[in-house]
Order: C-alpha cells, then sequence, then structure tokens
C-alpha cells in the first residue's frame, strides 16, 4: 500500500505544477501517476527525468534549426513512453544479466 502510494506521487506532483504554471497538461501527470502505481516510484521518477531528458534534446535541435520558437508547445506524453522504453530495458537486461 505504501510503495503504491509513494509511485503516485511524481505525476501528483507534475499533476500540481501542471495545473500552477499552466504549462504542462494533467494527462501527462496523470499517465505518469499510473505508470508509478503500476511499477514503483523510481521507475515513476525514472521515466519522467529521461522522459525531459529526450524533450530537451529534441527542442535544443529543433531551436538551433529555428523550426520552433520558445513559445511553441509539444507533446510531453511520447517522450514520457521512451523513458518508459528505455526503462523496461534496462530492467530485461538487467534481468538477463543476474537471472
Amino acid at each position: 500500500m505504501i510503495t503504491a502510494a509513494l509511485g503516485i506521487l511524481p505525476g501528483l506532483a507534475f499533476c500540481v505544477i501542471g495545473w500552477f504554471s499552466k504549462k504542462a497538461g494533467m494527462a501527462d501527470g496523470i499517465i505518469l501517476g499510473i505508470l508509478g502505481l503500476s511499477e514503483n516510484y523510481v521507475c515513476g521518477i525514472f521515466v519522467l527525468c529521461t522522459g525531459s531528458i529526450l524533450l530537451s534534446f529534441l527542442s535544443i535541435t529543433l531551436l538551433i534549426a529555428k523550426k520552433v520558437n520558445r513559445r511553441t508547445q509539444m507533446p510531453f506524453v511520447p517522450f514520457l513512453e521512451g523513458g518508459y522504453i528505455l526503462w523496461f530495458i534496462l530492467n530485461a537486461v538487467k534481468g538477463v544479466v543476474h537471472g
């Protein structure tokens, strides 16, 4: 029960930040919360950080190429998915190596 509550925290925090800043969608936080609930809070934090890094790399690349400007909005869910895929691959490799 405690692990499930901790798993929701990254998504809940993202929802609260999105609510006050109006810069993030609520769906991103909900998806992150569900992901943390189904896996664990470490997965939620890993996916959030990895998704943010992936989005940052793409955003910087597009800004340098002058394809977007600072006010361009981009969806975050595909980058959360990329972070989760990386989490899944790393856990699969860890299971093969240690299993």
